[in-house]
């Protein structure tokens, strides 16, 4: 700078130098600020997407684990109805059981046949033996008036599902059966 300068335009100069490094500072912290803001903000981004993700996954374990659970308590509540109209199927097939062999003179003898090839996939009432020694000529009578009960284990199993096989056991050696596997009980 040449000292011959008048003093007015020396200080002019002065500040206006000294407002063009002013700006120059102002610009550069700016810049130094926005870069550190857009940083910020992407962290801040990037820290509320894994919160949201993360809590709608939590959201979305705890709907599973509830539709879960909710699913199996209708499947136990389903089982146990079955297993309560199973319970009052039984019952009343003791009961009439009870019934028949108490009041003899009320039942006709009824035929039930012994397990046949020809029976294979339907429901039929099968008359079966525990031992081949057995005289099946002394239990015809209690075996007859036993075979009252055939009609009702034939329905038990046709309308329970949960039933493969209905039947009633004689402490003489005699079972009625029903189901629909009576090809698979013959003896060769």
């Amino acid at each position: 700078m040449n000292m011959k300068m008048p003093i007015r335009r020396r200080f002019l100069m002065m500040m206006l130098l000294c407002s063009l490094v002013s700006l120059i500072i102002a610009v550069g912290l700016s810049v130094y600020g926005m870069l550190g803001v857009r940083s910020t903000a992407l962290e801040t981004g990037v820290a509320i997407g894994n919160t949201a993700a993360k809590s709608s996954s939590e959201v979305l374990e705890k709907q599973s684990q509830e539709s879960i659970m909710q699913v199996a308590k209708d499947k136990a509540r389903q089982v146990e109805l079955s297993l309560q109209v199973l319970r009052s199927e039984v019952n009343m097939l003791s009961d009439e059981m009870i019934t028949i062999m108490q009041n003899p003179q009320n039942y006709a003898l009824m035929p039930v046949s012994e397990p046949r090839p020809e029976f294979a996939g339907t429901y039929v009432a099968q008359l079966e033996f525990f031992s081949e020694d057995i005289n099946r000529y002394a239990l015809s009578e209690e075996i007859g008036l036993a075979a009252n009960i055939q009609d009702f284990l034939v329905t038990i199993n046709k309308t329970n599902e949960l039933v493969a096989s209905s039947y009633i056991a004689s402490k003489n050696g005699f079972t009625i059966t029903a189901d629909k596997i009576a090809d698979l009980k013959i003896n060769p």
